[in-house]
């Protein structure tokens, strides 16, 4: 896990620097305003932030190495795959069935067998996320497109 760990930090420390030389170019219109760039810079500190303090951390502990297994990267491959489908499904039947679909698949590729919470987690968090988004805060969703 230390590998993982450290390789996983540089990544995300990479990332975060890119996303900063990016979108400091971002232009301003209105000087009174933060600016398009305020947040990803802000969220591109805090990657960074966490980043070095998960290298840290992996320079710090002691711990044995863990192996990855056929399996587990099987299950990240599906998620890639349904990440993917889901993306491509959403301009095409909207955002709330596919965000069923997606959380159902999801769901039954990390083991989940219990039909209640099948159910009523993919439904119940799409209609949350759907009121926040639509509703709170007047964001316009994919919609079906017949």
């Amino acid at each position: 896990m230390k590998k993982a760990n450290l390789m996983f930090a540089i990544i995300m420390m990479i990332v975060g620097l890119i996303a900063i030389i990016f979108t400091k170019d971002f232009v301003n219109n209105m000087p009174t305003d933060l600016g398009p760039s305020y947040y990803p810079i802000i969220i591109s500190i805090i990657t960074i932030i966490l980043s070095i303090l998960l290298i840290l951390k992996s320079l710090i502990e002691k711990g044995e190495e863990s192996n990855f297994t056929v399996q587990g990267l099987l299950k990240i491959g599906v998620g890639v795959v349904a990440f993917s489908i889901y993306f491509y499904l959403m301009g095409k039947i909207g955002f709330i069935i596919s965000t069923v679909l997606f959380m159902s698949l999801f769901m039954l590729t990390l083991g989940l067998r219990n039909w209640k919470t099948f159910v009523l987690v993919p439904i119940g968090s799409t209609v949350v996320i759907y009121y926040i988004f639509a509703v709170v805060l007047k964001i316009r969703l994919p919609e079906i497109l017949f």
